[in-house]
């Protein structure tokens, strides 16, 4: 099935079609670098496809294994994409890709604040509740120009 972007973790392609679109791009510390790929290969006139038949086992999080949690790997995630579409659309749409998480990451706090009081609360889900609403809370500062990850 034609598709816009494939994630990096199973992505296969020849070294004739990695070489014409230039490769991953160095332009981002880590993460969008699959986003800006499959972009380039668009731009190339090829197709970007996920086949379902494929089975691929990704052990997320190994290059950013920590025995404490922060949330470093998710603000640089966005930022990321906010400079592919900064690169791609525009400083305007870059802007507006930062206010939009910013926006869904307040709904997400909001939303576990709320549902906080109505859930059975097993100390499972308490701890679940805790690492979401921090990760969403790293996300609207991020977005409020409040974060300390520096790419």
């Amino acid at each position: 099935v034609p598709v816009e972007v494939i994630s990096g973790a199973c992505m296969l392609m020849s070294s004739d079609v990695f070489k014409r679109a230039g490769m991953f791009s160095e332009e981002y510390f880590m993460y969008a670098e699959d986003l800006d790929l499959c972009y380039k290969v668009t731009r190339l006139g090829l197709h970007n496809y996920y086949v379902g038949q494929a089975e691929i086992i990704h052990y997320g999080g190994t290059s950013i294994i920590q025995t404490k949690v922060n949330h470093w790997s998710t603000t640089m995630k966005r930022k990321s994409v906010q400079k592919f579409c900064t690169k791609v659309h525009g400083p305007v749409y870059g802007a507006m890709y930062r206010v939009m998480m910013g926006g869904a990451a307040l709904g997400r706090l909001v939303t576990l604040i709320l549902l906080r009081p109505l859930v059975g609360i097993s100390d499972s889900k308490k701890l679940a509740i805790r690492r979401a609403s921090s990760k969403w809370n790293a996300v609207l500062k991020w977005s409020c120009g409040f974060d300390s990850a520096r790419s």
